[in-house]
């Protein structure tokens, strides 16, 4: 027994000083989280559009990451022609690339715990690397990213295999060994840039790393070594990464349009002669025994092969997939693709505030395009040039978007009329840009987060619980760390720092450049659209490395203080809690499993289409989703779905125009010169002519005259160029009302509303491209495809088309009627009932351990709010029965235990009143006059500062004072009336 006991301790002590083996350990057990916990199809946002581009390699926005999609393709192989299954294996290349940046991680603690000789256990120094690795991988946005298919997981595996190999170089002595790493360190680079550039920001660590390595740290060394990393990393941000394909062009652009060679020549010449010209380099200084110059010029190599996974996205984008955004398949588009132009530009050292107003405009950059036999001139980019006055040094408020002005003001403190001024950027720049885009996603991964909502803050162990309303209390991303991981990676951060100050100034390189300096680096406006902790997670990951070493520091602290009988398992017992904190907080938050919701969202929107349907959306959520369901699953080829914020893209349209599985191609009049860019009709002001009859121009007769570029419609700007101009804001169609009766595709509950002539109203002072084209469609189309718009889609318009439109489930119907404006919606109420109760499907929604976000909860108000429609509709035409079906079965659905009740059931618990359910009706509304009660009793005694909450509540009390007003429940209405009471005069002392 005792030899057994013995050999089992050295054993395990062997075990435990094989760092090959515990990393791998790291490996798996993460691993074995994530794919437990692992979504089994698409999430929202950009998900969709990367396991659609994934599976079947193609071109995803810019500036796309080919590496990405190669290995999504490979792991989708492994659903064996299961479409159901693509979803979760390609989501699996999350999994697996997260879970080897933990192994990383825990050979880089090994490796820097190593360097400090204060701690000399082999335990100790093992269990700090598992704890810091763990710590990550558990960690909130680390565990969120591994758990879905997106970039950034990927992307972090190329960090810590950089950094990995960084620490590998300073540990060599033989030079030869030394310059073989800095070749791998340059490979695994030109990898990332087809992930996601952010790996390159690891630069600076390894210049400081080589710099300590060979030199002794001088302050002039230290700023030199800081120049030379961050010229570094520019130059490959910008000068190689489109530096190389910027001399690509000039040489196509010489050869084709100079010389009159063919397509591609240039391009083709240039490969050549680059190979030739580095092929002789390296020649060269092998030969001269320059073993530096040898080393730089490998490197380059290595980073060019790596970087020429891009030319799958111009092959794949040559063979013109469904998804090919921005059509990259020749130079200048390539170009475009890869410099993100669409997405336009942010000043960062020196430009315009908010407040500026250009005093002048001159034509900028050339953008070509690929003509017949040359590349033609496309459009010129529009410089804006400003006054002096208006210009300021790192101006971070800059954007004049109407909600992002109103941002500004609120984190400044600026007053209407105030022009900001350099501590005015500051204050926003600390405040928002630091403060609420960095610091609260930082301490959200090592404190603890409040909750999942938008804007929600970090948490602290000393808020008392027992006063929190539903909505916190009952939050699964409530996560409370008590402050142990951040503690712990501060204890590391001045061990490290007091240890081994060589390591220690490379580490926090890399944890201030992917934290504040991306901050600096992104300018980012107020509001985003969802929070983008993603962005900062090489930061989290060098914090992480700091944790780890946080334990050694524990336990060298304990041996100080004599305490080495009770060291090791004191350290232990600290160091443990941190990634079972972080494991067992956030599990039921990052348990993906058994949720299909975006997946079903998607798939219900294109059930609500009828065959052959055109389905416009809006953004990326209503998009996305549906086309993985169309792409991955095969599921309803037949409709084209158009994206509308695409739609002002020519690539765009031209795509609309190709046979695409089962959907025709697209019938436009317009031709292709009418909306290519740089067109006359990329913007369309108002300016209303007084010879048109009755403010009212036909439609088609615009169109013809869009076709023919008249001079009537054409006025000149204040840059010297012409564009067309929509002369009245009132649109005319007319309708062969025979044969729309022929075609029956106007329901019999509908055709009260048919019209001959339909009058379309502009609603802006413009139209945009993508509007021009929509009309085009509407008039070409002669009602031959049915044409249906999601609610986002049609709210983005700039012309109202909502008294034309009937809904059919998710989606609304384009019908020649004119429906009376007090009846803002209409449905058609047979096609919809069948979709809502038959044809759609809500997998999972009734189960209580499935995790669904705040925003999976708003995006359900939406089909609360169909179901009402639904009922709303049965009510008026009498079908009472029918009313009252719809509405149990929105319950049934989503019941209020897995997705709370909201706003839209206001609206069903009067509808229950109306049909003689009252009692229901009085069910929803109590239990929600009491949440919001206790929602503001919280927010107006204990965050009066978070008044936009108090509004919400307010605002909500309110409406369903109203709503229980109408319903005849006196008693209910007076108890309600008190509380509105009650909150009013509270807020008034808070204003």
């Amino acid at each position: 027994m005792i030899w057994f006991l013995n050999q089992t301790l050295y054993t395990m002590k062997n075990l435990l000083s094989n760092h090959t083996i515990i990393g791998w350990f790291t490996f798996f057990a993460s691993l074995l989280v994530y794919i437990i916990t692992l979504e089994p199809t698409v999430s929202f946002w950009d998900s969709g559009e990367f396991i659609a581009s994934s599976y079947k390699l193609q071109v995803p926005h810019p500036p796309g990451p080919p590496l990405f999609l190669l290995i999504g393709r490979m792991f989708s192989m492994m659903a064996m022609g299961n479409t159901e299954n693509v979803g979760f294996w390609v989501n699996m290349v999350s999994a697996v690339s997260s879970a080897g940046t933990v192994m990383f991680l825990y050979w880089i603690i090994i490796m820097l715990g190593k360097k400090i000789k204060t701690v000399q256990s082999q335990l100790i120094l093992t269990f700090a690397g598992i704890i810091g690795a763990l710590s990550f991988a558990f960690s909130d946005t680390f565990w969120f990213s591994a758990s879905e298919t997106e970039v950034y997981a990927l992307s972090t595996f190329f960090i810590a295999s950089v950094v990995w190999a960084i620490l590998k170089v300073e540990k060599e002595d033989d030079s030869k060994a030394e310059f073989k790493w800095i070749i791998l360190i340059a490979y695994l680079m030109g990898l990332s840039i087809g992930v996601h550039p952010v790996s390159l920001l690891a630069i600076p660590t390894l210049v400081y790393i080589l710099y300590f390595k060979k030199r002794a740290i001088t302050f002039r060394g230290f700023l030199f070594s800081s120049i030379v990393g961050l010229g570094l990393t520019l130059f490959m941000m910008y000068g190689f990464r489109l530096g190389l394909i910027g001399m690509i062009k000039n040489f196509e652009m010489l050869f084709v349009n100079n010389l009159g060679l063919p397509f591609y020549s240039g391009a083709i010449f240039f490969a050549i002669l680059l190979v030739g010209i580095l092929g002789y380099a390296i020649s060269y200084s092998a030969k001269r025994n320059h073993a530096i110059l040898n080393t730089a010029l490998l490197s380059l190599c290595f980073v060019i092969i790596g970087y020429s996974s891009y030319t799958s996205i111009v092959i794949r984008s040559g063979h013109n997939p469904p998804i090919d955004q921005n059509n990259p398949e020749d130079i200048p588009n390539l170009i475009g693709y890869l410099d993100m132009l669409q997405y336009g530009t942010r000043p960062l050292v020196y430009g315009e505030n908010f407040t500026s107003t250009p005093i002048d405009y001159k034509s900028g950059a050339t953008i070509y395009k690929k003509g017949k036999v040359e590349y033609e001139v496309a459009d010129k980019i529009t410089d804006y040039k400003y006054d002096s006055s208006d210009l300021s040094f790192f101006p971070r408020m800059y954007s004049q978007s109407a909600h992002h002005v109103a941002g500004y003001k609120q984190w400044s403190g600026l007053k209407e009329g105030e022009v900001p001024t350099f501590s005015d950027n500051i204050k926003f720049f600390l405040s928002y840009q630091v403060g609420h885009m960095y610091l609260r996603y930082f301490l959200w991964n090592f404190v603890g987060r409040e909750g999942d909502f938008q804007n929600a803050g970090w948490l602290t162990f000393w808020e008392d619980t027992s006063i929190l309303p539903d909505s916190l209390k009952n939050d699964k991303a409530r996560n409370d760390f008590l402050f142990i991981p951040f503690l712990l990676g501060l204890f590391g951060l001045f061990y490290q720092y007091k240890n081994h100050g060589k390591s220690f100034l490379g580490i926090l390189a890399l944890f201030l450049i992917t934290g504040v300096g991306l901050v600096v680096y992104l300018n980012s406006p107020a509001p985003e659209p969802r929070e983008r902790d993603y962005i900062f997670i090489g930061s989290f990951f060098s914090f992480a490395i700091w944790i780890g070493l946080g334990v050694m520091a524990i336990y060298s602290h304990l041996i100080r203080f004599k305490l080495q009988k009770v060291a090791v398992p004191i350290t232990l017992t600290i160091a443990l809690a941190a990634p079972s904190l972080l494991l067992i907080e956030g599990w039921d938050d990052h348990d993906r499993s058994d949720r299909y919701l975006t997946s079903d969202i998607a798939r219900n929107h294109l059930a609500s289409c009828a065959e052959n349907a055109i389905l416009f959306t809006g953004g990326d959520n209503d998009t996305f989703p549906l086309w993985y369901a169309q792409e991955v699953e095969d599921y309803r080829t037949d409709i084209r779905a158009i994206v509308l914020s695409y739609f002002n893209a020519d690539w765009y349209i031209n795509q609309m125009i190709r046979p695409a599985y089962k959907s025709e191609p697209l019938p436009f009049s317009l031709l292709p010169e009418n909306y290519q860019r740089g067109s006359l009709n990329d913007y369309l002001p108002v300016v209303e002519r007084a010879n048109i009859k009755n403010g009212t121009i036909d439609l088609k007769q615009y169109l013809s005259l869009i076709k023919k570029s008249h001079p009537a419609l054409q006025i000149e700007t204040k840059n010297g160029q012409k564009i067309n101009t929509l002369p009245a804001k009132k649109l005319s169609l007319e309708v062969n009302i025979d044969q729309i009766k022929a075609k029956e595709i106007v329901p019999d509950t509908i055709s009260p509303f048919l019209t001959s002539r339909l009058t379309i109203n502009v609603t802006k002072g413009a139209l945009h491209k993508s509007d021009l084209m929509i009309l085009d469609l509407i008039a070409s189309n002669n009602w031959e495809r049915p044409i249906y718009f999601t609610y986002t889609a049609l709210n983005s318009l700039n012309f109202d088309i909502s008294h034309m439109v009937v809904q059919e489930g998710y989606t609304y119907r384009l019908l020649p009627v004119q429906i009376p404006e007090d009846q803002e919606y209409t449905a058609d109420s047979k096609t919809m009932f069948d979709n809502l109760m038959t044809n759609f499907q809500w997998r999972e929604t009734t189960n209580k351990k499935v995790y669904y976000s705040s925003y999976h909860k708003n995006q359900m108000v939406h089909v609360r709010s169909n179901f009402n429609q639904l009922a709303t509709t049965l009510l008026q035409e009498g079908d009472l029965d029918k009313a009252k079906e719809t509405l149990e079965r929105s319950l049934e659905v989503l019941p209020d235990d897995t997705i709370p009740y909201d706003v839209a059931s206001i609206t069903t618990a009067r509808i229950f009143s109306e049909i003689g359910e009252k009692e229901k009706g009085q069910g929803i509304t109590r239990t929600m006059v009491e949440r919001v009660d206790r929602e503001l009793a919280y927010y107006t005694t204990h965050r009066k500062n978070e008044f936009e909450k108090v509004r919400r509540n307010f605002t909500l009390l309110n409406m369903l004072s109203q709503a229980i007003r109408q319903t005849g429940d006196i008693e209910d209405a007076n108890r309600t009336e008190v509380l509105l009471k009650k909150y009013y005069d509270r807020i008034q002392e808070i204003i």
